[in-house]
């Protein structure tokens, strides 16, 4: 198992590893991480110093394109490390003494994406065979997308960061060497801390919005969210400070804990009947909310919607007519002081 070490708010690096890897090892472009914030989601930039020591029984290793660089003696002892696949066309930086005391450098092969060897070859010149290889990810029109295994259809892919900025599309296809590939989805993480994204349209192909996809996006005021939306993630608009919105999708179906979490603009929010499940604290510290529309007539189960006391005492809940009964009932809605029922 890797181990993980935290640099800041959110990001981390790799430090070593509880026990010796073996076989084919990707290293992931993020991580669950309770240190990070409230948010818990932690971007993985760095290798450091001896981070896979003796881990002789490693054949290959995957690294991301989240990864800008790597420490000391990274593969000291990684006899069996036959293959290196970098994401990134730009060569992560390394140190002098990055691939010191790893025996199996002059036999490995060094995979880069296509149109990266020459870059790769300069900065990385210890390795001896360098090939390209069809890249894991490309740019459209400032947003980031991976390919999905078959390569037929494309994600957008976590972590954006500072590259997105103003007004964004996620479209329903995306073009690449003359190639259009449909958008398959939305990774987790897509726009985590995108604190200079201010709106975005999501086209209706996207069905479901994952965790922490807009997390920490502290200027997003606008989204759309599609019709056929089913479901929304944990912490999927965390600490999106200025969002405004009301309505959520009539398809929805699911909405994860804590997925509007200190959303301080929004004043009222309607779940229509499709609605069977809310999460932990999906609304809690809303600060500026009244009003909580609930248009199912048997309450949606949610364990705890809201965090503070005082937040009972100042929202009403607004349900269908006849069911006012079974939300005063109801765990996790029974806590509202003031439930009203909807005249036809």
């Amino acid at each position: 198992m890797i181990k993980f070490q935290s640099l800041d708010v959110s990001t981390s690096k790799i430090s070593n590893r509880e026990d010796l890897l073996s076989g084919a090892v990707e290293v992931p472009s993020f991580i669950n991480n309770p240190q990070a914030l409230m948010l818990g989601l932690s971007e993985v930039t760095e290798i450091g110093d001896s981070a896979f020591v003796n881990c002789s029984a490693m054949t290959s290793i995957s690294i991301p394109f989240s990864i800008t660089s790597l420490g000391k003696h990274v593969f000291k002892g990684c006899a069996g490390l036959k293959a290196i696949h970098c994401e990134n066309a730009e060569p992560a930086k390394i140190t002098p003494q990055t691939f010191q005391d790893y025996p199996g450098l002059s036999e490995c092969t060094l995979y880069v994406p296509r149109g990266s060897k020459e870059a790769y070859a300069k900065q990385w010149d210890l390795f001896t065979t360098i090939e390209e290889e069809e890249p894991v990810y490309f740019y459209d029109l400032g947003v980031r997308f991976i390919f999905n295994e078959n390569r037929t259809s494309v994600s957008v892919a976590s972590f954006q960061k500072k590259s997105i900025s103003g007004y964004q599309e996620i479209e329903e296809t995306a073009e690449y060497n003359g190639v259009t590939y449909n958008v398959e989805s939305i990774e987790i993480g897509a726009f985590f801390g995108c604190t200079h994204l201010e709106s975005i349209y999501i086209h209706p192909s996207i069905t479901s919005i994952p965790d922490y996809a807009f997390s920490g996006c502290e200027n997003l005021t606008q989204t759309n969210l599609p019709g056929n939306l089913e479901s929304i993630g944990n912490s999927a608009f965390e600490k999106c400070f200025k969002l405004v919105l009301r309505d959520l999708p009539c398809d929805l179906k699911e909405i994860g804990s804590r997925a509007f979490i200190n959303c301080q603009s929004i004043t009222e929010i309607v779940f229509y009947e499709n609605v069977t499940s809310i999460g932990n604290g999906a609304l809690s510290c809303c600060r500026k909310l009244k009003k909580i529309y609930s248009l199912a007539s048997i309450p949606p189960v949610v364990p705890k919607i809201l965090a503070e006391h005082f937040e009972y005492r100042t929202i009403k809940l607004y349900v269908p007519k006849g069911s006012q009964t079974e939300y005063n009932e109801a765990k996790g809605w029974n806590v509202l002081h003031e439930v009203v029922e909807i005249k036809n």
